[in-house]
């Protein structure tokens, strides 16, 4: 990936693919180590990214629910590891809740 983001523009589709196709293939395995998380949360920011520029008014999209919460899910996984480590503070983890319970908000709104 990273040798192609060099030939390619970043919203390239042949690299939006490989990256969706590599983020679905970490939200079917237990990803337990620090690296893969962190290469987890880019990759879902990179494909929300790329999802707002080409259709920005689709905000609810099934697809782009599942990768919030994928984005979601994994931040606060980090971001708990890092609070028992003493890393990070009560407040960004609040925060991290906090986004978790408006994505299940929003989500049992779309099932209403």
């Amino acid at each position: 990936i990273c040798r192609l983001e060099k030939l390619l523009c970043s919203t390239h589709y042949v690299l939006m693919e490989i990256q969706q196709k590599l983020m679905m293939v970490y939200m079917q395995m237990k990803v337990v180590d620090r690296p893969a998380k962190d290469r987890k949360i880019q990759l879902c920011h990179n494909i929300l990214q790329y999802m707002d520029k080409i259709d920005p008014d689709n905000e609810n999209s099934q697809k782009r629910q599942r990768v919030r919460s994928c984005l979601v899910e994994t931040k606060l996984e980090v971001l708990t590891q890092d609070y028992r480590m003493g890393i990070v503070d009560k407040n960004r983890l609040a925060k991290a809740l906090g986004e978790k319970q408006e994505l299940m908000c929003t989500g049992s709104r779309q099932n209403k």
